[in-house]
């Protein structure tokens, strides 16, 4: 495309430099907005401008936005992006119309996004945060629903910076916002004071994340997937190692929030916890949004792009926003020499412009431009030899890299001749969400500078409306729970009235009535039905207020108001506790637990036993990836506080299996969650073996173990996601006569005495703890794929007596 034809694209097809310069400066770029169309469903008004003049270093102001429509009632946020409806936003123009720089120019719109420092931007997020705790979810929450999963623009710690990610880039890798997260949670002061603990980045196969630190403890927050994970109170949030150590934590939360994607989202996330997970800590910060404006310059903020991003190869990208600084450097008598003119900001470079005219006296005269990216080593971009008026329109993309790491913040450009005029047009990647974005109503706007000398700025806000669309009313009442209830259910059904024209609702559930942080992620969720039933127990917990509302989205995607805030207490039996084991007689295992302390007394008590680790519970047949179809792992139920589990005699399915939980049943019938499970010793012989033998006779005994098949979890290797540790067992013989041999793979013991074997024997079978499933060792996890580490040993010494008879005459 010629370069005369960009130029008018860009700016518009008449008028002189000087008007193109001044439509620039006014964040006119018509090739990029529809306004007087429909949006999707959204009919756009004519664009609408407010510009104002400031000489001092603040001004405040209001501009009011009508209709009914904005960024933030037309947003859903999924996992991998964000989709809004209509976006009134065009551009936000400060421009420098004064002699001196103006320093740190800044609009800050209704008191938010007032993030251009890692202090400014913590001030902000926990303005008003009572406790740690609530710090690190107001941190979680911050940035969860501003960035989105994506791919990464840059490697090393370009993304890993809080002000970069958040003003810039906008999504990453979950590794970049556990960076982020982490550096947030360290610089807001959640450290163990006296104790060197600060928050940890995790890295787990598939997956990174941060884990905060407060009360004396890590714990995980999923800045990437949108979870958290509750203990079995449904207090305290917990760790990572205890995730790895039960998957159930996480089984019962959905992942990849907002938007529902089904219930088993939970168990793919906790697979991808095992015990070879790995911390560090880091912190990367220093970043700032500052900007000095020289005269003749504007930033250009704008809330559209033009596809272009900066990033270090091929890369997509599902949401962000090319802004502009836009220099039209003043042009003195002294311009023939050739010049050199900074262009730097505090956002990545993703493109560039030069627009300048030349006049040549003689025919041999040359003009050229050059640009820099250190100031030293110069590349010709345009050249030009002749008298006469000459004009030159060329992009710097290909010249600044912006498709090739690292990520740029300044270059240099240098104008040989003498321009007649010259602009100078950066564009910039920015996020939307970081923007000073006018929303629907009065807007209270400040807009402050670090200059104190005389100065003059001019501001122009460009903004469109739209009304014709009408946001769906809430539900007045909810179905179930009723306002102020107390529940006794199992699980609980949040239902509410179908709404007309609905095609989405966004339910959520919080300890407290203003709503600001989520009780736990299974309850903040986008469904498309009037209704959430989640099939976990033991999701609340008696002696508790909980509050709940919801709103609905049209089909063209506006969202209507929330509703009223109904709260409602759930009343049943806590988990049970203190579960232990002890021996009884050869091959018998008892199971004993305590009732919880707290909440009801229950009636009676529900036990499950698995040989998975971390199972869930189940009253019905159920599936396991891998591993196929099961059956219930409901073993009984008792009204007492101890059961047999390990039976050398029983042929109960769910006996003799490697985890046990305990479920508390109250006497309306309403159970509390599963407790922790209780490990028994595996390997452990409990098959009570013969006691005698007979010369000349074949002798067989098969011994059986408790066997554990470890849990669902991810490896760097094909396929990727299975039982790796799931467990074998060698057998060897000690000790015994020498008529007698055993099967290593299947412990067999088997042999047949001779006439002089008569009498008694000892024999001691050793079981050895084995993993041939497990993945092959790596350099970096070498150590705990061999399972050579202590922690994987484990034999069990199955002893008896055997007593050898002559056969009667």
């Amino acid at each position: 495309m010629a370069p005369l034809l960009l130029l008018l694209l860009a700016f518009g097809q008449d008028g002189s430099p000087a008007e193109l310069l001044e439509r620039a400066r006014r964040g006119e770029m018509p090739e990029r907005e529809r306004t007087g169309e429909r949006v999707g469903a959204f009919e756009a008004s004519p664009v609408r401008v407010r510009s104002l003049d400031v000489d001092a270093r603040r001004r405040d102001y209001e501009i009011r936005v009508d209709g009914s429509a904005d960024a933030r009632n037309t947003l859903t946020r999924s996992h991998d992006g964000f989709r809004i409806a209509f976006q009134p936003n065009l551009s936000l123009a400060i421009s420098n119309t004064g002699d001196r720089p103006v320093r740190n120019p800044r609009v800050v719109v209704n008191g938010e996004r007032r993030w251009w420092s890692l202090e400014t931007m913590l001030e902000e997020v926990l303005a008003g945060a009572k406790d740690d705790r609530e710090k690190a979810l107001r941190i979680w929450d911050f940035v969860r629903s501003r960035r989105h999963h994506d791919l990464p623009l840059f490697a090393g710690d370009e993304l890993h910076d809080p002000v970069k990610m958040l003003n810039a880039y906008g999504g990453g890798l979950c590794d970049d916002s556990a960076e982020v997260g982490s550096s947030l949670l360290f610089h807001a002061g959640l450290r163990g004071p006296g104790t060197g603990e600060r928050p940890r980045i995790r890295s787990l196969h598939g997956h990174v994340m941060v884990e905060a630190y407060w009360d004396g403890a890590h714990r995980f927050l999923d800045i990437d997937q949108d979870v958290f994970y509750l203990d079995r109170e449904n207090e305290s949030i917990v760790g990572g190692d205890e995730v790895a150590r039960d998957h159930d934590l996480a089984r019962r939360e959905h992942t990849y929030g907002p938007v529902f994607r089904g219930w088993e989202t939970g168990g793919r996330a906790a697979a991808l916890f095992g015990r070879d997970d790995r911390a560090r800590f880091r912190a990367v910060a220093g970043h700032r949004i500052d900007l000095t404006l020289r005269t003749g310059e504007t930033i250009v903020y704008r809330w559209d792009h033009d596809g272009k991003i900066a990033t270090s190869g091929p890369a997509r990208r599902s949401f962000w926003a090319t802004s502009q600084l836009v220099y039209a450097p003043p042009l003195g008598a002294d311009a023939a020499s050739p010049r050199v003119y900074e262009m730097a900001g505090p956002y990545p470079v993703c493109g560039g412009r030069v627009q300048a005219g030349f006049r040549g006296p003689e025919r041999g005269d040359r003009f050229t431009v050059e640009t820099s990216l250190d100031g030293k080593s110069w590349r010709e971009v345009w050249s030009r030899t002749g008298a006469g008026e000459l004009r030159c329109d060329v992009a710097l993309d290909d010249a600044l890299e912006v498709s090739r790491g690292p990520a740029k913040y300044r270059y240099f450009v240098r104008v040989g001749g003498s321009p007649t005029d010259l602009v100078l047009r950066t564009d910039l990647m920015a996020s939307p969400h970081a923007l000073p974005a006018l929303g629907l109503g009065l807007n209270r706007i400040v807009y402050t500078d670090e200059t104190d000398e005389p100065h003059a700025v001019r501001i122009t806000h460009r903004w469109r409306e739209s009304g014709n669309v009408l946001p769906p009313a809430p539900p007045a009442e909810p179905v179930f729970p009723a306002p102020g209830a107390e529940l006794r259910a199992s699980t609980v059904a949040f239902r509410w009235p179908r709404v007309t024209g609905a095609d989405a609702y966004h339910l959520q559930v919080s300890l407290a009535p203003d709503m600001r942080l989520p009780y736990r992620p299974s309850f903040d969720l986008v469904v498309p039905e009037p209704g959430l039933h989640s099939p976990f127990t033991g999701l609340f917990s008696p002696d508790t207020d909980y509050y709940w509302r919801v709103r609905p989205r049209g089909k063209e995607g506006l969202w209507g108001p929330w509703s009223e805030v109904w709260r409602f207490r759930w009343d049943g039996p806590r988990v049970p506790v203190a579960l232990e084991t002890r021996h009884a007689e050869p091959g018998r295992i008892l199971l004993s637990w305590k009732p919880n302390p707290r909440g009801p007394r229950p009636a009676s008590y529900r036990i499950y036993g698995s040989d998975e680790r971390g199972f869930a519970v189940s009253d019905v047949p159920y599936a396991l990836e891998g591993l196929g179809p099961q059956g219930p792992n409901l073993l009984g139920e008792t009204a007492g506080t101890e059961l047999t589990v390990v039976s050398a005699e029983g042929d109960h399915p769910v006996l003799n299996r490697c985890y046990y939980r305990v479920v508390a049943v109250d006497r309306h019938g309403t159970r509390s969650g599963p407790s922790d499970y209780v490990e028994l010793p595996h390997p452990h012989v409990y098959t009570v073996p013969p006691a005698t033998a007979a010369v000349g006779r074949p002798f067989r005994y098969a011994p059986r173990t408790i066997r554990s098949l470890g849990d669902l979890q991810c490896r760097y290797a094909e396929p990727r996601r299975a039982y790796w540790e799931r467990e074998e067992y060698s057998f060897t013989l000690a000790r015994g006569p020498g008529w007698l041999s055993v099967d290593e793979a299947t412990g067999v013991v088997q042999g047949t005495p001779g006439a002089d074997d008569a009498g008694d024997a000892d024999v001691e079978i050793t079981v050895t703890r084995r993993f041939p499933h497990e993945a092959a060792p790596t350099g970096r996890d070498r150590g705990i794929f061999e399972k050579s580490d202590e922690r994987f040993q484990a034999s069990h010494a199955h002893r008896f007596r055997l007593n050898v008879r002559k056969e009667p005459r």
